[in-house]
Formats: C-alpha cells, sequence, structure tokens
C-alpha cells in the first residue's frame, strides 16, 4: 500500500563485519521480499538507484553512467522477469575491477561467528 501511494522502499541490510549471512545474500533475499510485495524494477530500484539517493551519495553510485563508480553485476538471467535471477550471478564488478563470484563465495564465512548466539 505505501509503494501504491508513492511511498518509496529503500533496500539495505544492517549487516557488518562478523554477518551471517554474509554481506550480499541478505540483500539479496531483501529485494525477493520486496518483489513479492511490489514490482520487480522498484524492487531492484530500492536496491540501487533510491537507496543511493537515501544515501545522498546518487552523485557517485546507484545508476550506470559515465563518471560513476564501476560496481555493478553480470547476471545470465532477466531480473526484471524474476528477482530470483540475481542469483545468476556471472561476474561482479567493483570500482571497475571484475570479481569471479564464485571464489567470493569459497571466501566468505559459512556459518555464523562463534559468541554471536
Amino acid at each position: 500500500m505505501l509503494h501504491e501511494c508513492g511511498g518509496r522502499a529503500v533496500g539495505g541490510t544492517d549487516c557488518g563485519a562478523l554477518s551471517y549471512p554474509p554481506p550480499g545474500f541478505a540483500l539479496l533475499r531483501e529485494i525477493e521480499w520486496l518483489a513479492e510485495a511490489i514490482v520487480n524494477m522498484a524492487a531492484l530500484r530500492a536496491a540501487t538507484s533510491v537507496a543511493a539517493r537515501y544515501l545522498r551519495a546518487d552523485e557517485d553510485i546507484g545508476v550506470i553512467a559515465p563518471g560513476r563508480y564501476a560496481d555493478f553485476l553480470v547476471l545470465s538471467g532477466a531480473p526484471l522477469k524474476d528477482v530470483k535471477e540475481l542469483r545468476s550471478l556471472e561476474t561482479t564488478y567493483r570500482g571497475g575491477i571484475a570479481y569471479n563470484p564464485q571464489q567470493l563465495i569459497a571466501n566468505a564465512p559459512q556459518h555464523e561467528p562463534d559468541g554471536l548466539d
């Protein structure tokens, strides 16, 4: 109802350095939940351009454009048709540098750190 009345949803997580699930995985779930409540495009914008605007960082991040940071994903699927296709990750670019997602996942914590019960 908020979205229908012009309200904005902002995607983001509260994860820190010692979080589980690792950064990124929680945001994927959040986008999927948003897409169940609102349209896919709005859910994707909530995690990109709307989040950048909310953080007052939209001069640098949130869209793909000349002069902006080169942080983006290359997917084999179409997230506008099904946001779960965000999980079809081929390559991650951060600062214009390509990263292998399988290597990033392999290096991510696989369980909750001790002492955070």
